[in-house]
């Protein structure tokens, strides 16, 4: 990647210098910034340091992410792709893990594989999975398509993703995924088939299934002491003030809109569709996946996602064990 900051040494900021671990010492790039510019983070990061488009593993980029309070600050416009960039990889760097629970098919069963073939991941293994050809769709079409649900991979929410609270460890939540999995007993559910959830394709139950949601929504209350509470950055992501009443509250209370009254189970096949692909996804869909699925939980699945942009993965599947 080519940044703006390529061949800077340093900047004088109000007479503090900020190194910069780069290669070419160009004096001339030194300029005056406003004394309105804030300094909000300089912290290093180790690791890969991608500018001039090379690559140093062991390399020490130190990063200034910097916000200034003056519109006419001429640091800003000069490099605020530099500066965006470092933005991104500090909040990359120090963004906590996200954990969710979810139903995934064992890794083995004819339906995990179904999944994973479509999303084109696995997120049992992590790996890349070869996406089949389906008539009526571009293979370009299928994998841009499928490019949001596959950071989740194949599964049914059962609690949205979310921060552990600072007062828990992941050591924790997972003892406490277990000993709950062990009390409650598999839930046979009926047979899914493929719907239209907006300009989305998902599998959803042929039925509603009480002892489906009263599970989702022990799953949300149970857990929810591990859950860090939401932050602005979450409202924005979430678009909350764009909410219904009713969403919104439940996102404040819970952290996510669509539990409880609002909770419908479904397993995602696709991202947003545009309207003119939907009749040619759907009738391509149903041909690979056929007749009706059966859906049976008979697990919960903590999975995990380590930073914003990776994907998440399973790091434990307990088996519901318990009777009725």
């Amino acid at each position: 990647m080519d940044l703006p900051l390529a061949g800077l040494r340093s900047m004088t900021l109000d007479k503090m210098t900020v190194s910069q671990a780069v290669r070419r010492p160009v004096s001339q790039y030194v300029m005056p910034v406003s004394p309105k510019l804030q300094i909000s983070v300089i912290r290093p990061v180790y690791g890969a340091n991608p500018i001039d488009g090379h690559h140093d593993p062991i390399g020490l980029l130190s990063v200034l992410l910097a916000i200034s309070c003056d519109p006419a600050c001429p640091v800003i416009p000069k490099f605020s792709p530099a500066l965006c960039y470092c933005r991104h990889l500090v909040e990359t760097m120090t963004s906590p893990a996200r954990y969710a629970l979810y139903y995934v098919p064992a890794v083995d069963s004819d339906l995990a594989r179904l999944g994973a073939a479509l999303l084109g991941y696995d997120c049992h293994t992590g790996a890349e999975i070869a996406q089949p050809a389906l008539e009526g769709i571009a293979p370009e079409d299928m994998r841009s398509l499928t490019a949001e649900p596959r950071r989740y991979g194949f599964h049914g929410t059962l609690k949205a993703p979310f921060a552990l609270d600072a007062s828990v460890s992941p050591d924790s939540l997972k003892d406490a995924v277990r000993a709950f999995a062990a009390e409650r007993p598999p839930l046979e559910v009926g047979t899914m088939s493929l719907r239209r959830l907006g300009h989305f394709i998902a599998l959803t139950p042929d039925a509603p299934s009480m002892e489906l949601s009263l599970f989702a929504a022990e799953c949300v209350a149970a857990f929810d002491r591990f859950r860090a509470p939401i932050t602005e950055k979450d409202r924005q992501r979430r678009g909350a003030d764009r909410l219904p009443p009713r969403h919104r509250a439940l996102f404040e209370r819970w952290g996510y809109p669509y539990v409880f009254d609002a909770f419908r189970f479904h397993m995602t096949l696709s991202g947003s569709l545009p309207d003119e692909c939907q009749d040619a996804w759907m009738a391509g869909l149903g041909r690979y996946v056929g007749a009706s699925k059966a859906l049976v939980i008979d697990a919960l699945t903590l999975v995990m996602q380590p930073s914003p942009e990776a994907r998440f993965q399973v790091i434990g599947r307990y088996r519901l064990e318990g009777q009725w």
